[in-house]
């Protein structure tokens, strides 16, 4: 009896392992290619996809702005769609700051190292290249505007960027004071019980962030994030160009298989899309967004979007999710670690850094 006492828990042990892992699979399908973040059940046309609030020059929210911010958000949240607030982060020390590359160079330090992307990752394969902060900053100060960075790349071929880069901002406890710690974003984390990448809030204060810092003409391809359901770009300074479409534009986007981990992108560039190749292209429907230096655009998981910088700029994303979610999304963690240790090889390729060429100055 014993023995068919231990055979009997194995059994239903071993049927509740599978079947848990089985439903947390389907569930990633579902968040992965169902948005169900966003208002994604719409089907109307893409007129004023994207509200757009200001907080400039409102006398009646100087005092209470942040609390402001977090309506607003918490609102758009929940609704599942795309808020833009016209200087919702003027009130941050970064959006003065931040203007400086001299500033930024006596904070990280001149020979830190940072790898740069080249050019658009998600529809092509282009090389990463690593320097030194002092040397891409000495690029951005010679190459100002878009025209110069634009006769650059037609010589060199290369315009540099740091894209999303998450363990960044975690380095310099002086940023994060320059964003006043986030906390804009406490109800979120506080009330909601989301988190970020990370339990070590003495380090990230409990978001996951990334840093986007790059010259004019970078830019970044159609793709949509499923993994964070609240994304917000703080953007401090420049101006960049987004164009946002609704989850239903996935039918004209082609999504690849290329790897991202938390993304998917599409198979059709921007910029010179191919409608022989990808006919269904020409139905979409986006919309043009302006950021300029002091914006916060809240975009929801699930919509697909393509940015291009129009001058110098830096950018931070500000992520959290609910905790349920991380669980579900460690699965994309765990297939980036079989990448990483060479047991796993994406059939279409990946944008998680591969090539990289070292250089002491651009």
């Amino acid at each position: 009896m014993p023995n068919n006492a231990v055979l009997t828990l194995s059994w239903v042990i071993c049927t509740s392992t599978t079947l848990s892992v089985f439903l947390m699979f389907a569930f990633h399908h579902h968040v992965v290619w169902n948005a169900p973040f966003s208002s994604a059940s719409e089907n109307n046309n893409n007129n004023n996809l994207v509200k757009i609030v200001s907080l400039i020059d409102n006398d009646n929210v100087n005092n209470n702005v942040q609390k402001l911010i977090e309506q607003l958000l918490k609102e758009y949240y929940d609704l599942g769609k795309p808020l833009l607030i016209k200087g919702g982060v003027k009130h941050w020390p970064a959006f003065n700051n931040w203007n400086s590359f001299d500033y930024l160079l006596t904070t990280v330090g001149s020979k830190t190292e940072v790898v740069l992307q080249t050019d658009v990752t998600e529809q092509r394969a282009n090389p990463f290249v690593a320097t030194t902060f002092q040397a891409f900053t000495d690029w951005l100060k010679k190459y100002p505007t878009l025209k110069e960075t634009t006769e650059y790349k037609e010589r060199v071929g290369a315009t540099y960027y740091i894209a999303e880069e998450f363990d960044f901002l975690e380095k310099y406890s002086q940023l994060y004071k320059d964003m006043i710690n986030l906390t804009d974003f406490d109800f979120f984390k506080n009330n909601l019980n989301m988190v970020g990448g990370d339990d070590n809030h003495t380090i990230n204060y409990g978001f996951e962030t990334a840093f986007w810092m790059g010259g004019a003409g970078a830019k970044t391809g159609w793709h949509y994030d499923y993994d964070y359901s609240f994304n917000v770009l703080c953007h401090l300074k420049g101006e960049k160009q987004f164009y946002i479409a609704k989850p239903i534009a996935t039918q004209f986007l082609y999504p690849s298989s290329k790897f991202d981990p938390g993304a998917i992108l599409s198979s059709v560039n921007f910029w010179s899309p191919d409608l022989e190749e990808y006919p269904k292209y020409a139905n979409i429907q986006f919309e043009e967004i302006k950021l300029d230096a002091g914006d916060m655009f809240f975009i929801p998981a699930g919509y697909w979007h393509a940015v291009e910088s129009k001058s110098h700029s830096i950018s931070v994303s500000i992520r959290l999710m609910p905790r349920y979610l991380w669980i579900v999304n460690s699965i994309d963690r765990l297939w980036e670690m079989f990448y990483l240790l060479g047991w796993y090889e994406p059939s279409e390729g990946t944008v998680v850094r591969a090539k990289t060429i070292q250089v002491a100055s651009l």
